[in-house]
């Protein structure tokens, strides 16, 4: 049971006890964000931490699971490697952003962070999900296949926001859809604008 407000500090160093004892409420967790994220991410933030794996924990089993799938399905790439990286080093940046957008609602950046790792680990999953379904397809639709894919796996990220920091929910699912648009367009500039400094 989670006693005071979560906050970053308390965040960092419960996740290097808590991640080593990854399977502790898992099928509660993902069950729970599959239909009522709204109520795991408040539960959590409440305090109620005892029947859900913790965030951290949840978001790596779910890059693990991501990875593992997309390995099995199209065999070991550089693009499956630079997806694993950029969903783990965007989650923070979303975060900062959901707490910028957000400011109001009176939320820190670690209770922020708390619903991005839920959220983002759980539209992972899903995309390990959708991504099977790659191996199924005719390759003429493939195509199509993977545009509903991303566009299911991005619904749920912007259907669970909306569910989670407001009871107005096209306010919360429009603070979603930005969060992850802004976040990840930060990230991007900021890796393109790394690499031109290490080329000069």
């Amino acid at each position: 049971m989670l006693t005071g407000r979560p906050t970053l500090r308390r965040l960092l160093l419960d996740s290097f006890g808590r991640v080593a004892n990854i399977e502790e409420g898992l099928s509660y967790t993902v069950l729970g964000l599959t239909v009522r994220p709204g109520i795991v991410v408040r539960d959590y933030l409440a305090g109620r931490t005892i029947p859900y794996t913790h965030p951290v924990g949840y978001f790596f089993v779910a890059v693990g699971i991501f990875a593992l799938v997309s390995r099995l399905v199209s065999g070991p790439t550089g693009a499956a490697e630079s997806d694993r990286i950029f969903a783990i080093l965007v989650v923070p940046i979303v975060a900062a952003t959901s707490r910028a957008l957000l400011w109001r609602a009176g939320f820190n950046y670690a209770e922020h962070l708390i619903a991005v790792l839920y959220l983002s680990g759980h539209m992972l999953v899903l995309f390990a999900i959708l991504y099977v379904g790659i191996a199924l397809v005719d390759p003429a639709y493939l195509g199509g296949y993977a545009s509903v894919s991303v566009l299911l796996a991005l619904g749920y990220f912007v259907w669970a926001y909306s569910r989670t920091f407001f009871k107005r929910p096209l306010v919360g699912a429009l603070a979603g859809v930005l969060s992850l648009v802004i976040g990840s367009a930060t990230w991007l500039i900021a890796m393109a604008l790394l690499v031109n400094a290490f080329r000069r």
